[in-house]
């Protein structure tokens, strides 16, 4: 009987393979295989089912409240899941379920203010500053952080990070929107002109206890430039990305300032994720 019903079910399995075309059976799949991370689970399950043939911009609602849009962007669903399912602990380590809750967090990369959000309803007296190039997702950053009533505790800073203060050009990846670069030449011609400016400008003397940085090479002017303001972070959540810079170099910079370095496994040998803890003094 149970080899039977094994039988009569792979019978019927086939058949629906075999009358459903590809995509509907690929979103089929999708539906399922969302992550129920969201009060509004069917919605988000609806969006990614049929992604990214069709574009369903969309609000979700996180088990604990938090409010999300998902737009145009494709990247704004793998981000979700990262910062509140797969990655979570990479962005929230429990060693900051002791700190103190006033405290100012650096996120450079914030693109749409996944993180940074998240960041501010776990902790509700911290403050941040929040560095991002790209206009487009800028807006994304403040209707995220205006949704969840967050921003008269954020600095937005619409620029990327630079050697001196001046004008550089963010250049799109063709990957999506978090691999967008700024450079200080324009390299193709639909560069798009951004503002930089230099750690120092952006922190006008406050000292961050925490720095995220997931920006494509911003980290190689990020870190240098903190250590030599006298800056050091208790904990820099850190994704440094190998074809632009070695990642050997700023390790050892970050170790000679007294920091250990944790690396968690979770991305691979051109962009691992990093936990660089400030030593005991």
């Amino acid at each position: 009987i149970v080899e039977f019903s094994r039988l009569k079910g792979t019978i019927y399995l086939r058949a629906i393979k075999t009358m459903l075309p590809g995509f509907a059976l690929r979103a089929f799949g999708r539906y399922f295989a969302t992550p129920r991370i969201v009060r509004n689970w069917r919605t988000l399950a609806l969006r990614q089912a049929v992604l990214p043939r069709w574009k369903m911009p969309c609000w979700v609602t996180t088990l604990h409240g938090s409010r999300f849009h998902l737009g145009n962007d494709p990247i704004d669903d793998r981000i979700l899941e990262h910062v509140l399912h797969s990655l979570e602990h990479v962005y929230f380590p429990r060693a900051m379920e002791s700190w103190c809750e006033d405290f100012l967090f650096l996120e450079v990369g914030a693109h749409h203010g996944f993180v940074t959000v998240e960041m501010l309803r776990r902790f509700p007296k911290a403050r941040a500053i929040a560095v991002e190039p790209n206009p487009t997702a800028v807006k994304c950053l403040k209707r995220n952080l205006k949704a969840n009533g967050y921003l008269e505790r954020v600095e937005v800073v619409e620029a990327g990070i630079g050697a001196e203060d001046g004008k550089g050009f963010l250049k799109c990846s063709e990957e999506g929107s978090w691999g967008d670069t700024t450079e200080r030449e324009m390299v193709t011609s639909s560069g798009t002109s951004v503002p930089l400016l230099t750690v120092g400008s952006i922190l006008k003397g406050r000292q961050p206890e925490l720095v995220k940085s997931n920006a494509e090479g911003a980290e190689y002017e990020l870190l240098p430039q903190l250590l030599s303001l006298g800056l050091r972070p208790k904990l820099i959540v850190l994704m440094p990305h190998a074809s632009r810079g070695s990642i050997g170099q700023l390790e050892a910079s970050l170790r000679e300032h007294g920091y250990s370095i944790l690396n968690l496994g979770t991305g691979n040998a051109e962009s691992p994720h990093l936990h660089c803890t400030r030593n005991a003094t």
